[in-house]
């Protein structure tokens, strides 16, 4: 039923065509007047008659290709609903994803601590090898998870550590080159600060990188064997 409903159109428009054949075909074998007319008058003669189912072909022709294109144009916006819903539902999973990557993030991340600092000045004559300069001891602890491939530098100064397990004390004792010693000297009874550029990764390979200073507000050099604090910034 739906059917022949959708079709309506095209069964009175083949009904009005069938119509006008047979009135024509009857025109043309029953009238004495039709037959008589020359064969140019004869053709005025079906172009006038067929004028009207023409124009109804014509007219049905633009009716069904609206129609058409009212149902492509369904089709596209169900497309682009359906895509639409697809990309949400990507976000959606992508958004659990990291949320999930984040939560693994945050178990398994490490937490590097500069617990104590402190420098002194040493000269050591071991061996026949000769040593002069501001030695500095850094205490470090990790508060967090195990960290891995833990590298340390400051001002040409470089240390790597394999891994810092959690809440183990981990010490680091240093001395500048000769040019970083003299320069030290220029900060006699000024402010000093290092600065440790840290990088790390953590036991699922996510990479941390971060900055700490030691400082101290009044710089002693030279004062053999004996220990200076120094604060901690992070």
């Amino acid at each position: 039923m739906q059917k022949i409903k959708d079709n309506l159109g095209l069964i009175f428009i083949s009904l009005v065509t069938i119509l006008y054949l047979w009135l024509t075909c009857n025109l043309f074998i029953n009238f004495d007047e039709v037959k008589a007319l020359k064969l140019n008058e004869k053709g005025d003669f079906l172009a006038g008659i067929f004028s009207p189912l023409a124009f109804l072909w014509l007219v049905y022709g633009y009716l069904q290709q609206g129609k058409e294109l009212k149902q492509n144009n369904e089709a596209l916006r169900l497309q682009s609903e359906e895509l639409a819903n697809l990309v949400k539902e990507q976000s959606k999973q992508n958004n659990i994803h990291e949320q999930g990557m984040n939560i693994k993030r945050i178990e398994a991340k490490p937490k590097i601590v500069f617990n104590n600092a402190s420098y002194t000045y040493k000269i050591n004559d071991y061996d026949g090898e000769y040593f002069e300069g501001t030695v500095f001891y850094i205490y470090i602890v990790n508060f967090g998870k195990i960290a891995k491939d833990v590298h340390i530098v400051s001002n040409g100064f470089e240390r790597r550590f394999h891994k810092l397990e959690s809440d183990i004390v981990t010490s680091m004792f240093f001395s500048y080159s000769e040019d970083v010693e003299q320069e030290l000297n220029t900060f006699q009874g000024k402010p000093l600060e290092l600065e440790f550029d840290i990088s790390y990764c953590d036991n699922n390979g996510f990479q941390y990188n971060e900055k700490i200073i030691v400082f101290t507000n009044n710089f002693v050099n030279g004062a053999i064997d004996v220990d200076y604090g120094l604060d901690v910034k992070q």
